[in-house]
């Protein structure tokens, strides 16, 4: 068994060196290292519906320009389009990192597992690098969310101990969410995903997560230029992403990937 698995990891190592990308894992300057030990590629690819989806441009970014971390949700629609690229981008699936999210809708204990297991096949995979709850919002009808959060993530604390997953995380989530969490869990989340960019910088969240060992994870927006132009008038906290939505989203459900644009690749002349 040791051999086969040497074996594999020489394979993988020679695709790598093809590809440019030996070295996300060793370089130091190109991952961090969660509180359990395992690596994390400090630069990755968003998947989000409202960007549209290019099989292409996954490709490309995974074979030619060396991505190694892979971020979507299941609300987004698109992780079967992912399990597409992952296969004909030929990288090794034990080199990328792929991140993935479950939807307030499907917390508790029984749907989170659900969810999780319809995420794998849809990925084509047997385990995720990377599992988060994506907003700390739960639906209207639960009366306790401080419970209900926290039993969903003890759902996620099973699949690490199952080692289904490599690591835990949230999405954004503030202190007082973090809190319900840290409250009453055997397994400190390592990752908080949040917006993070020039009009918001919530300094205060993230010296949270460095007192917590929760490495901050930031996704942001491509800004228009008459934002830009206006950061100096901006609130400091402004933030992109309108969280007065997501509730309404949440109690409102709506099929996953109702928002995906899937961008084709041109003909071949």
């Amino acid at each position: 068994m040791f051999r086969q698995r040497q074996q594999v990891c020489q394979d993988s190592l020679r695709v790598s060196q093809k590809h440019g990308m030996a070295d996300v894992y060793s370089n130091v300057a190109k991952h961090v290292v969660l509180q359990n030990g395992v690596k994390m590629p400090i630069l990755g690819l968003g998947t989000s519906h409202t960007g549209g989806y290019s099989h292409a441009a996954v490709v490309h970014a995974l074979k030619r320009c060396g991505y190694r971390l892979i971020d979507t949700a299941k609300r987004y629609g698109c992780e079967s389009f992912i399990a597409e690229s992952l296969i004909a981008s030929e990288v090794p699936r034990n080199e990328v990192f792929l991140t993935t999210k479950c939807w307030p809708s499907d917390y508790g204990c029984k749907d989170t597992r659900a969810a999780f297991e319809s995420s794998c096949k849809k990925l084509g995979t047997e385990y995720i690098d990377l599992y988060m709850l994506h907003w700390p919002n739960v639906p209207a009808w639960v009366t306790d969310r401080e419970s209900f959060l926290q039993d969903t993530w003890r759902t996620l604390e099973l699949l690490l101990d199952e080692e289904r997953v490599r690591a835990v995380g949230v999405s954004n989530f503030f202190e007082d969410d973090l809190d319900i969490l840290l409250n009453n869990c055997s397994v400190v989340p390592h990752v908080n995903q949040c917006e993070f960019h020039p009009l918001c910088n919530p300094t205060e969240l993230r010296k949270f997560c460095i007192e917590n060992k929760i490495q901050f994870e930031v996704f942001d927006f491509k800004l228009k230029r008459e934002e830009m132009d206006q950061l100096d008038r901006m609130p400091q906290n402004l933030t992109i992403m309108d969280r007065s939505t997501i509730q309404y989203k949440v109690d409102n459900p709506l099929p996953d990937g109702y928002r995906l644009n899937l961008i084709k690749p041109p003909h071949e002349p």
